[in-house]
Parts: C-alpha cells; sequence; structure tokens
C-alpha cells in the first residue's frame, strides 16, 4: 500500500503570516474587486446558476434545504456517499453571510430515497475553516473500514478550478508525475510579503494501478519568483486500493499435535488479489481419499476443528478472493490416543528400611509428560508429596512403619491432562 502522498514525506510545513489576495476569476467564478485582507482566508464566489451536483443529489440538497433556516448555501463539491436507512452525501458549500462575505462549510445531505414523501431529505452543517489546514496531516488507511462507513463518491463532482490557480496547480503537478490530483473546487487563497496560499480541494493518487484514494485539501504555495510547493495536505476521505499483487494464503493452525477429544483452530488470512476474501476448511484421515468439508466458502476466519479418531490427518485451508480465484494451504495434524497412565512399581512387599522404585510412564497425550509421585499410610488421609511434576521418571520411596501404603503416580500431558494410577504397598 502506497503511503500519504509524496508532499507530506518530502515537503517541509511553512506557515505564512499576514496575507492580502486578489480574488481568482473563472467560468464559475466572476472577476470582482481586489480584497485588502490580512491572515484572512478569502473565497471567490460561485455563479449560483452552476449546479455542481448529480441530479440525484441535487434533488435531495433542494429537498433539504426547504426545511433549513439557515444563510444561503451554494454548494462547491460533492466528494462522499454512505450507505444507511438511505444515503449520505458529503458536501463543500460556500454560505453567503449577511455583509456579502463567503464562508466554507462542510455539509452532509441524509436523502432517506422514499419516494412517498413520508419522509424529507436532511441537511447538516459544520464549519470549514481553513485555518484548521495549514499544517500537515497524514490520514492513516485502516487495512478494512468499518461497514457503512463514508467512501469517495465514485460520480463525485466539483466547480473546479479559476485560471490563475489552475496554473499554480499545473506548474506543481507537471514537476510529480508519480503522482496525481483530481481537482474538485478552489477553496480559498490568501497573501504575504512571501508570496500566496491556494486551497484546492481534489482527489488525489499515486499514479499506479489500483492505488488508495484521498479527498484531500492541498494547500499549494507559490512564492514571488515562481516557484510552488505543497505547504500542507489533509484527508477528509480516503479508501483503500485493491493492488493488483497475486492472492497469498496465510492461514495457520493452532494446533499441529492434539490428543483424541481435543480441538484445533483453523484461522484464515490472504493477502494480495481482489480482497473480499472466503475461508473454507476441509479434513481427512491420512489413509482416506475423500475430504471432510467443516467450512463451506464463508468470510467466519476462525474454524474450530475435533478429529473423530486417533490418527494423521490432512487439513486444507482454501481462501477465494472478490474475483473467484483460489488458493490452497496444507497442514498436518497428529491426533493421539488419549493419555493413559502405564506406570508400574518394583515391588508389593518389602521390609522396613527398604525402598521401592517406582517407574513411570504413559501413552497418549500431547508433548512430553511429566510426573508426580504421592505416598502415604493406608490408615492416613493425608498424602505426603515425594516428588512433583517433573519429566524424571523413576522415583525412589522409602516408607519408614511395617504397615499398608498407599503410592498415586499421576501423569500429566502438555495440555494438562491428568491419568492417575495407585499401587498398595505392605511393609513388614
Amino acid at each position: 500500500m502506497y503511503q500519504k502522498s509524496f508532499w507530506k514525506r518530502i515537503f517541509a510545513v511553512m506557515i505564512s503570516a499576514a496575507i492580502t489576495v486578489p480574488v481568482a476569476t473563472s467560468s464559475f467564478i466572476p472577476v470582482s474587486a481586489t480584497i485588502n485582507l490580512y491572515d484572512v482566508w478569502v473565497s471567490s464566489e460561485v455563479i449560483e446558476e452552476e449546479s455542481v451536483l448529480p441530479d440525484y443529489v441535487q434533488r435531495a440538497f433542494d429537498e433539504a434545504m426547504e426545511g433549513y433556516n439557515g444563510l444561503p448555501l451554494t454548494p462547491i463539491a460533492y466528494y462522499g456517499t454512505q450507505v444507511v436507512a438511505g444515503y449520505n452525501y458529503a458536501l463543500i458549500c460556500q454560505e453567503r453571510l449577511n455583509n456579502g462575505n463567503i464562508s466554507l462549510k462542510e455539509v452532509t445531505i441524509y436523502d432517506p430515497l422514499s419516494g412517498n414523501g413520508e419522509e424529507k431529505a436532511k441537511i447538516y452543517v459544520s464549519d470549514f475553516n481553513l485555518k484548521d489546514y495549514e499544517t500537515s496531516y497524514s490520514y492513516p488507511l485502516p487495512q478494512q473500514p468499518p461497514c457503512g462507513s463514508m467512501e469517495i463518491a465514485d460520480d463525485m463532482s466539483g466547480a473546479g478550478l479559476p485560471e490563475n490557480v489552475k496554473k499554480v496547480y499545473d506548474k506543481f503537478f507537471n514537476m510529480h508525475d508519480g503522482w496525481g490530483c483530481r481537482t474538485l473546487a478552489f477553496l480559498g487563497e490568501k497573501h504575504n510579503n512571501e508570496g500566496t496560499d491556494y486551497a484546492i480541494l481534489g482527489e488525489t493518487y499515486a499514479i499506479v494501478p489500483d492505488a488508495d484514494r484521498f479527498i484531500d485539501v492541498v494547500v499549494l504555495h507559490e512564492d514571488n519568483d515562481g516557484h510552488v510547493y505543497v505547504k500542507s495536505t489533509h484527508s477528509l476521505l480516503g479508501q483503500k486500493g485493491r493492488y493488483a499483487t497475486e492472492l497469498e494464503n496465510y492461514s495457520r493452525i493452532s494446533r499441529d499435535r492434539i490428543a483424541l477429544g481435543g480441538t484445533f483452530d483453523v484461522e484464515g488470512y490472504a493477502e494480495g488479489g481482489d480482497g473480499n476474501y472466503t475461508y473454507a476448511v476441509l479434513y481427512k484421515k491420512k489413509s482416506d481419499k475423500k475430504w471432510t468439508v467443516k467450512q463451506n466458502y464463508s468470510t467466519n476466519e476462525i474454524i474450530t476443528v475435533k478429529p473423530a479418531k486417533a490418527t494423521m490427518y490432512d487439513v486444507c485451508i482454501k481462501v477465494k478472493d472478490g474475483t473467484g480465484k483460489i488458493v490452497k494451504k496444507f497442514f498436518e495434524v497428529q491426533v493421539n490416543e488419549k493419555l493413559k497412565n502405564n506406570s508400574t512399581i518394583s515391588a508389593a512387599t518389602i521390609k522396613r528400611g527398604e525402598t521401592v522404585t517406582v517407574n513411570a510412564s504413559s501413552i497418549g497425550g500431547t508433548g512430553v509428560p511429566e510426573y508426580a509421585v504421592l505416598y502415604k499410610k493406608v490408615s492416613d488421609s493425608k498424602w505426603t508429596i515425594k516428588q512433583g511434576y517433573k519429566e524424571n521418571n523413576k522415583i525412589v520411596v522409602k516408607p519408614y512403619k511395617s504397615t499398608d501404603y498407599n503410592i498415586c503416580v499421576k501423569a500429566k500431558d502438555f495440555d494438562g491432562t491428568i491419568s492417575k494410577k495407585y499401587f498398595l504397598v505392605t511393609v513388614k
């Protein structure tokens, strides 16, 4: 995935001070007198008769404005959509103040798409101050955006750039052919003794197949010598691209050796391809030809398998992307018999002062077993621990009384399963 744009890594952030700016001109923006303002972003007026919205967004905007009590709003860019119970549309609008000045607003139009007049479109308005966009900022893209999140509109549109701003834009981007910016709207400009800042709203991207996309506020600075650089960029919205890389299956299993009655998990994971991954899991005994389907293709990534026999199993995890391409990955899982304690003792009858050797052993289970040995007089209730759990399997016990003793041998496997075996020893 490409890192946030070239200029955010290369160009230093430079903040200008007091500003004076002439109003820009274009087919959308009429010529106006020079505005002498310092430290103020100035937006030029858009001819209100020129609609920049697709018809269906314009319809929702007009309907929402019928119930809006604020100052007049003129859309200059439409860039995002969100599927809800209907749609949300993301816009940038100009607001005409009572004194004739213009400010920017970030606007969301909710379109219920009811079509029966029962529910009207609604408008949500917040301030959009260009002073907040003068310092560079990096927009991190998640691997997978939250369900229902705002996405870049396929038919985004805008008012375009005035001719003087387009010249500055072309001067910069003609020098950087690895990056692109589809311009949507001119947001404003300001001037100081060092030059002029131009704020542009556009879709930025690396010029590679299926690049990540961003809706950025790009601030270009042109100094008095005509040199242009990017002063800052801020992302209002981002959308991860799907690169044309090979589909790779990186799935894994939690265990490759278990005891009968236990389980192991298959974790599906993939990269590359078209995304939209689904996972299928099959397994079979090594000696069989027929596979058992544990899960058919599903977005579920964690699948638990519980084999029915103590033998070697083959496991196959299939990953399928949105284009239908499938990549398989295979594992082997050894299923042992359940843990069984086969311990023995050297003698069941001894004389006082002699010893008994416990030969601890077991079969089945998982991992390397550990053994614990306890003993007590038959008449007692409390056990004495001769050995806690250790891999040592030869333990010597020396009873001190002429009586009957109980000896308990415990075997424990890697999973903590315990199998006990008891012996009776008579001391004469």
